[in-house]
């Protein structure tokens, strides 16, 4: 089977095996987990994850994280994918459930 290391969801483009995430132009500086939480939601742009799914799928189990943080590490993405000021980010809260990459096609 063949791995997917490229994703691109409208002007955001993802390389997996670069861990390089570009935004049109520009070139985000993500930390690792930011990068693991925007690879988890861009493999189903327009999918809602709860809490509790990202974080089994990216600080995995084992590991004694709070719901609390996904929301301050998706925060800090959610102004990192605005491209301007006043634009809506591309990750949105869908509230009371969880997170998910809006697909800009739709």
């Amino acid at each position: 089977m063949r791995q997917q290391f490229k994703v691109i969801v409208g002007p955001l483009a993802i390389d997996r095996q670069r861990q390089s995430v570009r935004m049109g132009s520009r070139s985000l500086d993500l930390t690792p987990t930011e990068f693991a939480l925007l690879w988890t939601l861009a493999a189903r742009p327009g999918a809602v994850y709860r809490r509790q799914e990202l974080l089994q799928r990216v600080w995995g189990k084992g590991v004694y994280v709070t719901l609390r943080t996904v929301d301050v590490h998706m925060s800090k993405l959610r102004h990192k994918l605005r491209t301007s000021a006043n634009e809506r980010s591309l990750a949105e809260t869908v509230w009371g459930i969880g997170y998910r990459l809006r697909d800009p096609s739709s």
